[in-house]
């Protein structure tokens, strides 16, 4: 009888291992990831064609007049309560020519799915209020002329949601502030809907924010920068660092926070724990026939 105990405790578990494997297989994922850290990610360094951070699929493209380069700034920029960052950060000078307008893009590794997941965006932004002129950054789906997410800097660099609700309003002194973005895709099933969070509390779950819509074709593939486009001279320019998607906000914070199983799993959990003492119940009782 003491054999089978051993036997029966042995079986449970190894099925409390399976069970907490097949939780631990589920994390948070970091998907993309720009920190504008590491290696060429040195002050006063051009943004074109440096490659740094994870789920790229090349390096950045940047263009911009030659007096008012994209390039590297030193240092962070802003300790914000609960966000990971470290390293320098990019500052995006945007010059209004017609024809040579200031843009930044860079393409990802691989298309992030519309399957009806929920996909988060951190960034860090600062924006100064003396320029002139609308700019835009932007998530890119797979149809050229589409965008899912838009913020746009307008004339007095209001920085606004892609259906221009103000998020905030630059200042001389370049604030830094945190944008957190929920992206709930549909699966196709019509529009997605996007939750901006302004300067959240990182020590629990984001709450309020504003709500808007956005139509995604199939997946996401890049995100790009465009300076304003208007008259000769016009500039707005925008700072800017830990750029982050994920599959938690945790993740896009640069936290993975811990993995707590999802109460279906616990269901199951519990069920092999069930059959566990069962199958020990019914062979103790054949044992002692």
């Amino acid at each position: 009888m003491f054999a089978f105990k051993r036997i029966g405790l042995t079986v449970c578990a190894a099925c409390v291992c399976v069970c907490f494997a097949l939780v631990s297989t589920a994390p948070a994922a970091l998907l993309v990831e720009e920190s504008f850290d590491g290696a060429g990610y040195t002050a006063a360094a051009l943004l074109n064609g440096l490659n740094g951070g994870t789920g790229w699929a090349g390096a950045w493209t940047a263009n911009s007049d030659s007096g008012l380069p994209q390039d590297i700034q030193a240092g962070n920029l802003d300790n914000y309560p609960g966000l990971v960052n470290s390293g320098n950060h990019v500052r995006l000078w945007a010059c209004g020519d017609h024809n040579v307008y200031s843009k930044a893009s860079r393409s990802f590794a691989s298309t992030i799915p519309d399957a009806g997941q929920t996909i988060w965006l951190a960034l860090q932004l600062a924006a100064n209020d003396a320029k002139e002129g609308p700019s835009k950054f932007y998530l890119r789906d797979d149809d050229a002329d589409d965008y899912v997410l838009r913020v746009r800097s307008e004339a007095d660099t209001r920085v606004q949601t892609s259906q221009n609700q103000t998020l905030f309003n630059g200042d001389d002194a370049y604030t830094p502030h945190l944008l957190l973005v929920k992206i709930e895709m549909s699966g196709g099933a019509g529009d997605e809907t996007l939750t901006y969070y302004l300067d959240p509390d990182l020590s629990a779950d984001p709450t309020g924010g504003t709500v808007q819509s956005a139509s995604l074709d199939s997946g996401l593939t890049a995100f790009k920068w465009d300076g304003p486009r208007a008259s000769t001279g016009m500039a707005c320019d925008m700072y800017m660092d830990e750029i982050r998607l994920a599959t938690t906000w945790q993740e896009a914070v640069g936290a993975e926070g811990g993995v707590i199983p999802e109460p279906a799993m616990m269901i199951v959990w519990l069920g092999l724990m069930g059959i566990c003492s069962l199958a020990g119940f019914r062979k103790g009782r054949s044992r002692r026939r």
